[in-house]
């Protein structure tokens, strides 16, 4: 029994195995062997140009895989605004709400790609940078704040950690409150007002919920003293009234001993009287903070400096606290040192040379020059468009257009086709080389020197190394050989 033809196929008859003509596409099928395209699939020929919807396998990089009456093809992908299924269908790569958009940043409630300023907020149009919220506005996340604390749905901060304590406070007139915003030192309170603690009320007497008057004669804490009768506390330490702290005893249990003095041992702040326990050691309290902003609670002409008893308020020609840092300087400024004093600096343009991030305006500084980078690695399509590529540039990296077929390569994610072979793009005509995917019936994937391409099968008695390189598909001892008819619906 001979063998069928290039465009028919074995089947089976009342007269036994004949050789049928293929059929075209829309015709109905059973198998893909009675198809000319090789592709059968509900139950009609189909001429698919690529084999997976919704994606981008055996498409350019700016198309994707649609179906159609006549099989599955390649379209290009959409721009912003139009509408979409599944992202590949957007040219931005992000399909959100049925819509393409572009994301200014990919992870939401997280700084990522967006200034130290803002957050990365979720939106119907994509992710936007949106500005950090002031004290009192509501959140959910830490990130969405300036002062980086989201508490109960409101952006807060806490000028002390502990509340109904001095933690933080003047021990004398202040204690720690929580409020609308954050915990607080508020002033303590004055006799005969409701408490709950004895730390709230300016005497130190809180007695059946009640501010009382401080017993005649008594010093407060803090105050000098040469004798314990002296202090309200009755405890008087290197020559100041102190107070007691709860304290593990030597042989178990616990017992009351009183609050060290400046330059005392300490391990919390619970037990020094300045309620600033520092390295081991008791030290005064804060006189000032900074807060994120770079602004400080000092008296005007002052400034809050960092000194080894604390945070101080002190005169001086510092314009800014921490060198290195944005605290107290300008949006497009910086903190550094000079020989009268900490001064906000001009942050450096690109190309200028830097020593660190914080010195350049772009934010960035390599190779000890400030650079502006529009994308992150090169080499890649990483906040690039598809058909762009990263690429070095004298003042940054810098998204390029991908390169043409025949133009010299050194990655394949420079050329358009994305094959760079021996230092060129290639366009390939088909993805694997020795099948027939993209390629004709009559037809096999050839690899070759600028690219893949589809080559004839070849005829009986030529020289070949795979069967699907013959017109019979098959090869014997490196010749194509004739096939034979022997089963129905094969060749």
């Amino acid at each position: 029994m001979k063998g069928c033809g290039e465009m028919e196929y074995c089947t089976g008859g009342s007269n036994g195995k004949v050789c049928t003509n293929k059929r075209g596409v829309n015709q109905a099928c059973e198998h893909s062997v009675q198809c000319i395209s090789g592709s059968c699939r509900h139950g009609k020929c189909r001429n698919d140009a690529c084999p997976m919807i919704d994606t981008s396998i055996d498409c350019m990089p700016t198309q994707y895989c649609t179906s159609s009456p006549q099989g599955h093809m390649c379209v290009s992908k959409k721009e912003n605004g139009a509408r979409c299924a599944v992202s590949t269908h957007c040219q931005s790569g992000v399909c959100e709400h049925g819509a393409c958009v572009q994301d200014d940043c990919w992870k939401p409630f997280t700084q990522d790609r967006c200034q130290t300023s803002h957050y990365c907020s979720p939106g119907t149009k994509g992710h936007t940078c949106e500005m950090k919220r002031m004290l009192g506005a509501s959140c959910r996340f830490d990130v969405q704040c300036k002062s980086h604390m989201c508490r109960h749905r409101m952006c807060m901060t806490d000028k002390c950690s502990v509340p109904l304590s001095t933690d933080r406070c003047d021990v004398t007139t202040e204690f720690c409150q929580a409020g609308p915003t954050g915990n607080m030192c508020v002033t303590k309170l004055m006799d005969m007002t409701s408490c709950k603690v004895n730390v709230q009320c300016m005497s130190g007497r809180c007695e059946n919920g009640m501010c009382m008057p401080k017993t005649p004669g008594k010093k407060p804490i803090g105050a000098a003293c040469m004798m314990h009768t002296e202090c309200e506390t009755m405890w008087c330490v290197v020559g100041k009234c102190s107070g007691h702290v709860c304290a593990t005893g030597s042989p178990g249990g616990t017992r009351c001993v009183p609050q060290s003095a400046d330059g005392g041992p300490c391990t919390t702040g619970f037990q020094c009287v300045s309620g600033v326990c520092r390295d081991n050691v008791c030290g005064r309290r804060e006189e000032c903070s900074v807060t994120s902003e770079g602004t400080s609670d000092c008296p005007l002409g002052q400034q809050c400096v960092l000194t080894s008893r604390g945070y101080r308020c002190q005169l001086g020609s510092d314009r800014c606290p921490r060198p290195f840092s944005s605290l107290g300087c300008n949006r497009n400024q910086y903190c550094t040192t000079s020989s009268s004093g900490n001064i906000c600096t001009e942050k450096q343009p690109v190309d200028a040379r830097c020593t660190d991030p914080i010195e350049c305006l772009s934010g960035t500084c390599r190779n000890n020059r400030c650079k502006q980078d529009a994308c992150p690695m090169v080499d890649t399509s990483i906040d690039c468009m598809p058909t762009q590529y990263c690429s070095p540039g004298e003042r940054g990296n810098m998204c390029v257009a991908k390169k043409e077929a025949r133009a010299r390569c050194s990655a394949s994610q420079q050329c358009l086709s994305n094959v760079c072979e021996r230092g060129v793009c290639v366009e390939d005509e088909c993805p694997n080389p020795y099948m027939s995917d993209r390629c004709l019936p009559s037809q096999f994937c050839s690899p070759a020197p600028r690219g893949n391409m589809c080559m004839e099968k070849r005829d009986t008695n030529a020289r070949c190394q795979r069967d699907i390189e013959c017109m019979s598909n098959t090869c014997f001892n490196q010749r194509c050989v004739t096939n034979q008819c022997t089963t129905p619906f094969l060749h």
